[in-house]
């Protein structure tokens, strides 16, 4: 992160994680979901479109939105409900309108840390790191810089990375072979 931070053209940066979860609902009904951990304090990668609720409330430990599109299949009527992500309490205190998964497990946004915690992943750890530029920065220079920086991590501009995102669910999934079918 702090490579990132000091790299001439980089504005703001900021730890991101994306993972599965096993998501337990008051019922006891299990549904595979995918944690979005992110920064409350950036709100780079957060939830959009917010239907109800505070995404600053995400700060607090536990805390998560979900989109209201799967409240019935995540077992959630209300705001303040309690369930599980992968054995840990967590709280729903919020829900976006619109933000459907590609995959049929819903996205469901907390912090980085509460992330951390929910996929098992070390404190010194991410997965991904996202980027504002300062304004008026080229991206390539940027992204040069940072390839140089990090060898081992390649930076990706935002429409890499969703190629690189589709090429994956296309042809290195099923679900691809079936889209194409």
């Amino acid at each position: 992160l702090y490579t990132v931070l000091r790299t001439p053209g980089v504005a703001e940066a900021s730890k991101y994680l994306l993972r599965f979860a096993q998501w337990k609902a008051a019922d006891g009904r299990v549904e595979s979901v995918q944690i979005v951990g992110f920064d409350p304090e950036t709100g780079m990668g957060g939830p959009w479109d917010v239907a109800e609720g505070d995404p600053r409330a995400l700060k607090e430990p536990n805390n998560v939105f979900i989109d209201e599109l799967y409240r019935t299949k995540l077992g959630v009527d209300r705001i303040g409900q309690m369930v599980e992500i992968n054995g840990r309490r967590a709280r729903v205190v919020g829900f976006t309108r619109g933000i459907r998964s590609f995959t049929t497990s819903p996205y469901v946004f907390t912090s980085f840390k509460n992330a951390q915690d929910y996929a098992s992943l070390p404190s010194d750890q991410t997965l991904f790191m996202l980027v504002r530029l300062a304004p008026g920065v080229p991206v390539e220079s940027v992204r040069q810089r940072l390839n140089a920086a990090l060898p081992d991590n390649p930076a990706l501009t935002t429409g890499e990375f969703a190629s690189m995102t589709r090429r994956y669910w296309m042809f290195t999934t099923g679900a691809g072979i079936a889209v194409l079918l």
